[in-house]
């Protein structure tokens, strides 16, 4: 991708998906009974844990999990085969919110990874007093102003994107 791209750094997107089988899936020992995203708890399923470039989706990795896997729990696995297969150097992690944990944060900050994770729901109470601020928001699309915060605890190495629609905020 690098080659023939000509980027410096790459962005990677990480998320996970589910297919499920009709049927028993006596011969997958992976396929379990697990949080359906197919609204078909009757089913067994697989977890797929697939790695894309932001241009095109390009796949660059997949792993498939067992079926009854949470999310949360695939990060490390996964970065530790994209880094065995393609290295480490020059690497962003793309991640939601359903992947971050204190445990996976700390795993990518030791290994010196950068990373874009969305911020679980429970921890936004504390960024209250910043989005009703007026100043310091950057528009980055009509109707989506954006402002950066730093971590209260990161020694300025770690950073909060807020992020502001008046769309979403007309929506609720």
């Amino acid at each position: 991708y690098q080659s023939w791209f000509g980027v410096d750094f790459e962005f990677l997107l990480y998320d996970v998906t589910s297919t499920y089988f009709e049927g028993k899936a006596e011969g997958n020992t992976k396929a379990k009974r697990g949080y359906s995203r197919d609204k078909r708890s009757d089913c067994k399923q697989v977890n797929i844990g697939l790695v894309v470039t932001p241009d095109g989706g390009l796949p660059i990795g997949y792993e498939v999990f067992d079926g009854n896997r949470a999310d949360v729990t695939t990060v490390e696995e996964m970065v530790q085969l994209m880094e065995e297969k393609y290295g480490q150097a020059g690497r962003i992690w793309v991640m939601d919110r359903g992947m971050v944990s204190e445990d996976n944060l700390d795993s990518l900050r030791e290994r010196e990874a950068a990373y874009i994770v969305g911020t679980p729901k429970g921890q936004l109470r504390q960024f209250e007093e910043q989005l009703l601020e007026q100043s310091d928001w950057s528009e980055v699309q009509p109707g989506v102003e954006v402002k950066l915060v730093e971590h209260p605890d990161s020694q300025g190495k770690e950073q909060y994107v807020i992020a502001r629609s008046t769309e979403r905020a007309e929506k609720e």
